[in-house]
C-alpha cells in the first residue's frame, strides 16, 4: 500500500474534525424562555386612554430602563455581569423583548441566550420588577388615602369637640326655666 493512499483518509478525517469544531465553536446553543401576561386594567383610568393604547403604555413600562435598572438592583447584575448599573440596563434592552400580542389583552415578555437559567431568569425578573412597581405605587396609593382619612377624623373629632364646648357654654349661660322673673 502506498503511503499517500493512507494518507488521504486521515486527511479528510482531520479536515471533519476542525470543520465540526469550527462550526460547534461558530453555533453554540441558544435557549429561549417566554412569559406571556395579561395585566389587570386598574379601575380609575383615565376613559380616554384606550385599551390597546394602556396596553402599549405597560409593554413599554416592561421594557423601560427604569424597570431594568431594577432588574438589575434585584439580580444584582453590576456584580454578577462585572458592569456599571447604566451598561447592565443596556444590556437588558438589547436581551429582552418585550411586545403585544395581536389582538389580544397579553404581553410577551421573551429572550434567548446562551444558558437557559439566566435567560429564564431574567424574563421573571422583568415581570417581577414591574409587579413590585406596582405594588409599591398601591401600597403608596393607599398610605396616602389612610393619611388623608386620619387628617380628616382628626379634623372631624376636633369640630365634635369645638361644638360640645359651644353648646355646654350656651347652656350654662340660659337662664334657669321656672328660676327668676
Amino acid at each position: 500500500m502506498k503511503p499517500t493512499l493512507l494518507l488521504l483518509p486521515l486527511g479528510g478525517l482531520l479536515a471533519g474534525l476542525l470543520a465540526a469544531t469550527f462550526i460547534y465553536t461558530i453555533e453554540q446553543p441558544v435557549y429561549g424562555s417566554k412569559a406571556v401576561c395579561r395585566p389587570i386594567r386598574p379601575e380609575g383610568t383615565p376613559g380616554d386612554v384606550s385599551h390597546r393604547e394602556w396596553l402599549n403604555t405597560e409593554a413599554g413600562i416592561l421594557g423601560s430602563a427604569a424597570n431594568f435598572k431594577r432588574v438589575t438592583r434585584d439580580l444584582n447584575l453590576e456584580h454578577e455581569w462585572k458592569l456599571s448599573g447604566s451598561e447592565c440596563v443596556s444590556k437588558l434592552q438589547k436581551t429582552i423583548q418585550v411586545s403585544v400580542k395581536p389582538d389580544t389583552s397579553l404581553i410577551e415578555i421573551s429572550s434567548r441566550g446562551e444558558k437557559p437559567e439566566t435567560v429564564a431568569t431574567l424574563v421573571n425578573a422583568t415581570l417581577a420588577a414591574r409587579e413590585a412597581q406596582v405594588n409599591d405605587a398601591l401600597h403608596q396609593d393607599q398610605k396616602l388615602h389612610q393619611y388623608a382619612l386620619q387628617g380628616r377624623v382628626t379634623m372631624l373629632t376636633e369640630s365634635i369637640a369645638d361644638r360640645r364646648s359651644a353648646l355646654s357654654n350656651a347652656a350654662a349661660k340660659e337662664v334657669p326655666a321656672g328660676g327668676a322673673t
